[in-house]
């Protein structure tokens, strides 16, 4: 509720707290619905892969719950969240890498959260042929441009 006064010539405006919440905007035990969620979930990771000996790099998109191969990398995403519109803009990925070389056992190379704003602090960039860091998350897949 909104309440204005006068004070000297110099209108000011009063915000006062009132219990008549109605009952549509409560939940059940009785505290206010969440509008926004601060991290929203998304489908899919979209991820800047590098091979160092080729100079060769790509846009590869991973499905949240799904492994998704490329050359000898398995990528496992567990979760991919970006940040609430009023919030600095943030992707954060769960990401668990193995590397499965022929003939080789598998590698595990990562596991653990990269953050799209800071791909120095938690990327794919000690392995020696390969980088991997995540650029944002996602709902969308941009498909490549056909010749």
């Amino acid at each position: 509720m909104y309440s204005y006064i006068n004070f000297f010539g110099i209108m000011f405006c009063i915000i006062t707290a009132t219990n008549s919440l109605s009952s549509e905007s409560t939940t059940e035990n009785n505290t206010l619905p969440i509008e926004e969620e601060t991290n929203l979930n998304t489908t899919y990771a979209e991820l800047q892969w590098v091979d160092k000996f080729t100079g060769k790099f790509k846009l590869i998109y991973a499905k949240v719950g799904e492994t998704t191969t490329y050359e000898h990398l398995k990528i496992y995403l567990a979760v991919c969240r970006k940040s609430a519109a009023f919030e600095p803009p943030e992707s954060k990925a769960f990401l668990t890498i193995w590397e499965h070389p022929k003939e080789e056992l598998p590698r595990k190379l990562f596991s653990g959260w990269m953050l799209a704003s800071s791909p120095a602090l938690s990327t794919l960039t000690n392995h020696p042929r390969y980088s991997l860091w995540l650029l944002k998350c996602t709902n969308k897949i941009k498909l490549p441009l056909q010749k």
